[in-house]
């Protein structure tokens, strides 16, 4: 064992080298990593890599514990540090030398004499001068260059990050229609559930809003176009057949289906007065479906015959078949309609999202915009209350908002606009519109100021009205209950949603 002095000198070498190269280390490998890593988030402020500063971030981190870790693991070995001492404190291999005779079992008296005066040497040294232990000043400036120009790079914001946010917030919109839409279509049958399931792997899939509300109009048009077009005289003709089974039953049970299943199950043993008022039944209901759909009639009949025969269980299965694929057919087109309804007010939210975020966040500027009557007209604003005037009879402005851009179709004038000129934000109030001021009713040929009678009207003065946005919800209920009919055409649709979109308060 080797003399306590110089075990002491050797121990404590062997520490700060640990402490100075793994700091070197560790300063050298955030240096080198984070110069490469300002490389590559400086190419990606350029091109949109969503994964670029992340991987910089966390590389420069890993490099510096992998670092740590290294050098406290790869310790120098106690003769390393004894011979890094013996040249920094000049010790001629005092040290090394010490530590190999105290290795050996046996030693000579010179031996021993060497062990003495390494002993006696090493007690009047230090360990502060065999090693430094922070990096060289050089080494530390370029580490924090390469940490500064990878912060500089990082924190201050680019073009890629302005696309990488509003690519984030298309998603989030886009993935907001999707799930209202999977909300509204619950409960439909399973084909379409299928068809649905598509349609909004595509949406999602859409790169931009645009794309996104065109996706959602083409997949409710082919909704609807995959509909049974027969399934609206389907639903009529069932509807009747559904009321003569309630006010004539077939039996006990509630609905047609459920009639027709009981009446197959205990038709051979029913009494022949009960057999032939089933078959008028029968009878009396193919009559009333025969013009929507001779094939369950014709069923219904054939039914009617083998039950006054003393049978019909097969012919009533059978009829039942086909009334359930036509209660199929209309459930159906019934999906359909209501998921195509619920695609499109998608669609016209996405792009209402899309007009409300191209005007924000764009500073301050002009706007032009071109109606559809008068002509073309200019605004200029800052904040969201855009003045000036606007031509066009039919026209909308700019999008409400600061920035530089071409405006779609706007409101005729910016005094027109209901949210700052108090007498457009009145319409007319039909339950009003009954009751008026007491007026005087003169008649020619009638003595001068002769009354013949009164009259309750509105005069010229007296037109009632009311603030548009206090019944803004019941016009918009009364549209929504329109837009679900099947038979209104899509262009109309379209119209009337984007119509309701832009007036609302």
């Amino acid at each position: 064992m080797p003399p306590e002095h110089v075990r002491a000198l050797v121990a404590a070498t062997r520490r700060r080298l640990v402490v100075a190269l793994g700091l070197r280390r560790v300063v050298t490998a955030v240096g080198v990593t984070a110069a490469s890593a300002t490389s590559l988030a400086g190419i990606a402020r350029g091109l949109v890599l969503p994964w670029a500063e992340p991987v910089a971030v966390g590389a420069v981190i890993a490099a510096a514990l992998g670092a740590a870790l290294w050098s406290a693991v790869a310790r120098p070995s106690p003769l390393a540090a004894a011979l890094v001492a013996d040249r920094a404190l000049g010790g001629f291999d005092r040290l090394s030398t010490a530590l190999d005779l105290a290795a050996r079992p046996h030693r000579t008296d010179r031996e021993e004499a060497q062990l003495h005066a390494a002993e006696a040497w090493a007690a009047q040294r230090s360990p502060r001068g065999v090693v430094r232990l922070l990096p060289s000043r050089p080494l530390v400036g370029l580490a924090l260059v390469a940490l500064a120009g990878l912060a500089l790079v990082v924190l201050v914001p680019s073009r890629a990050d302005t696309l990488r946010a509003e690519r984030a917030q298309i998603r989030d919109r886009i993935e907001t229609a999707a799930e209202e839409v999977e909300e509204e279509a619950g409960g439909i049958p399973e084909p379409v559930a299928a068809e649905l399931a598509e349609i909004l792997e595509r949406l999602r899939n859409a790169e931009d809003l645009e794309r996104a509300a065109a996706e959602l109009d083409t997949a409710a048009a082919e909704l609807e176009a995959r509909a049974d077009p027969a399934a609206l005289s389907y639903r009529t003709g069932l509807a009747a057949l559904e009321r003569s089974a309630t006010a004539h039953p077939l039996g006990p049970e509630a609905g047609l289906a459920a009639q027709l299943a009981g009446l197959a199950e205990r038709a051979a043993s029913l009494p022949p007065d009960e057999r032939a008022a089933a078959a008028a039944g029968l009878r009396a209901l193919a009559d009333q479906i025969a013009a929507t759909d001779r094939d369950l009639a014709q069923r219904l009949t054939d039914a009617a015959a083998a039950l006054e025969a003393g049978g019909a269980t097969p012919q009533l299965r059978h009829a039942l078949d086909r009334l359930e694929q036509l209660a199929g057919v209309v459930a159906d087109a019934d999906a359909r309609t209501r998921l195509a309804g619920a695609l499109r007010n998608a669609a016209a939210g996405l792009r209402s999202s899309q007009g409300r975020g191209e005007g924000e966040g764009q500073g301050q500027g002009q706007g032009q915009g071109q109606g559809q009557g008068q002509g073309q007209g200019q605004a200029q604003g800052r904040g969201s209350n855009p003045q000036g005037n606007v031509g066009g009879g039919g026209a909308r402005g700019p999008a409400a908002g600061p920035g530089v851009g071409n405006g779609g179709l706007g409101t005729a004038r910016a005094e027109d606009d209901p949210a700052t000129t108090p007498k457009r934000a009145e319409i007319y109030d039909p339950i009003l519109a009954g009751g008026g001021p007491e007026e005087r009713v003169e008649i020619d040929g009638a003595d001068p100021g002769e009354v013949l009678g009164k009259i309750r009207g509105l005069g010229l003065e007296n037109v009632p009205t009311t603030p548009y946005y206090d019944h803004f919800e019941d016009y918009l209920a009364a549209a929504t209950r329109a837009l679900d009919d099947p038979n209104l055409p899509s262009d109309v649709r379209n119209v009337i949603a984007d119509y309701f979109t832009r007036l609302e308060p």
